[in-house]
């Protein structure tokens, strides 16, 4: 919600704020179906604290870039990524059939995560850009240390990447997608 507000009001084309809310759609879809199976598994899912709204001003381009680059980038690919391999690794038909779908909505936002990078490149100084990408290099790092130092059964029952696995989809994105991004 807040990024297709926010591109608005930076005056983004109308195709990337339609995408921004689609996207918002497709999320609360996530929330209800990784819900569905937490019960499913006698578990209940984790309740993220509301936000509360925002009451500062809009972000500038560059805080909009800098949150786009970590979130949308790195989060999203990654997100998309680890969908994907729990769709096909899991050994539970309902973690397969949720996590395809959410695979691909994922992949749809690393895209746009993409489109919007493009559209406020050229709109940043060359040091907000490098700074843009030292925030996603940064990311990266972080999240490759972030892998998992354990396996345990049910985890890998559910299609979640062991360490060793998880560094090498990191590995993978990174010598693929973030480097073409200059990340």
């Amino acid at each position: 919600r807040e990024l297709a507000a926010d591109l608005a009001h930076v005056g983004a084309p109308a195709a990337l704020v339609h995408e921004a809310r689609r996207a918002e759609g497709d999320e609360r879809r996530h929330a209800r179906a990784m819900s569905s199976l937490a019960r499913r598994h006698g578990q209940r899912a984790l309740r993220v604290p509301a936000r509360a709204r925002r009451t500062s001003a809009r972000p500038s381009l560059f805080e909009l870039a800098l949150h786009n680059a970590v979130e949308g980038w790195v989060g999203e690919a990654f997100g998309a990524l680890l969908a994907l391999h729990q769709a096909e690794g899991s050994v539970d038909p309902a973690v397969r059939g949720a996590l395809a779908p959410i695979a691909r909505d994922e992949i749809r936002h690393a895209a746009l995560a993409l489109r919007v990078h493009a559209w406020l490149a050229p709109r940043l100084t060359g040091d907000e850009r490098a700074r843009v990408l030292q925030a996603a290099r940064a990311e990266i790092a972080a999240l490759r240390a972030s892998c998992p130092a354990v396996e345990s059964r049910e985890a890998i029952a559910l299609g979640f990447p062991g360490p060793t696995t998880a560094r090498a989809l990191v590995d993978a994105l990174d010598a693929t997608l973030w480097r073409d991004l200059g990340a």
